[in-house]
């Protein structure tokens, strides 16, 4: 079972601003932010509906969330690989 690890608070994530090389905020999946029930809905049809929508969105390039810096003040996406983990 493939998981993204922003997600599903598997690993502490250092990722630093593309502009400044500050740490960022991560917001969420961008699946999130489609309409007002998206962020309770279940996170395989958020997805599905998200590479749908995307039309540069594949399911290889893992799971996308929002990032933001608040030293520069910018924000953009930002893809997780998804990792896969067998129990």
């Amino acid at each position: 079972m493939s998981m993204c690890p922003a997600c599903n608070g598997l690993t502490t994530l250092h990722i630093t601003c593309e502009y400044c090389g500050q740490n960022v905020t991560i917001y969420g999946r961008t699946s999130d932010y489609q309409d007002d029930y998206s962020a309770y809905e279940e996170y395989d049809v958020t997805s599905a509906q998200s590479i749908q929508t995307q039309s540069t969105q594949t399911e290889s390039e893992g799971c996308t969330h929002y990032v933001g810096c608040e030293n520069c003040r910018t924000s953009y996406t930002y893809s997780f690989i998804e990792v896969d983990y067998n129990t």
